[in-house]
């Protein structure tokens, strides 16, 4: 189901369209970046990705879509985001990979980077 503050709503069973929108960071330089963090982050963003997808999935079998948000930091970089960087990454081939399998089921998957303001620095996030 999710937390409030995941934004899910509805019983997995009940929703056509799932959206992975995680945006969990332990900022810090590459030098100085604990295992933990590297861990922390990856696992928001992918490993929850992955397992969203596979319990959704089971529910669906071809119905709806997937929607995974990405970062523009994948191409562009920020210092110390690199645990970030390549959770999100990792996330958009994790979507096309999806976007491929099931593209004989015509389950559309489709990575979406953002284009706000972060309300860190004012920049994209």
């Amino acid at each position: 189901m999710g937390s409030p503050r995941s934004g899910v709503h509805l019983p997995i069973s009940q929703s056509r369209i799932l959206v992975n929108n995680g945006r969990h960071t332990r900022d810090q330089l590459v030098g100085a970046l604990q295992r933990a963090d590297w861990d922390a982050v990856l696992q928001t963003h992918l490993t929850s990705a992955t397992l969203h997808r596979m319990s959704w999935l089971h529910a669906h079998a071809a119905l709806g879509g997937i929607i995974n948000i990405t970062s523009i930091f994948v191409q562009n970089g920020a210092a110390g985001q690199a645990n970030y960087a390549a959770s999100k990454a990792g996330l958009i081939g994790l979507t096309m990979a999806i976007a491929r399998e099931e593209a004989r089921a015509t389950l559309p998957a489709t990575p979406l980077p953002p284009f706000h303001r972060n309300r860190h620095d004012g920049g994209p996030c």
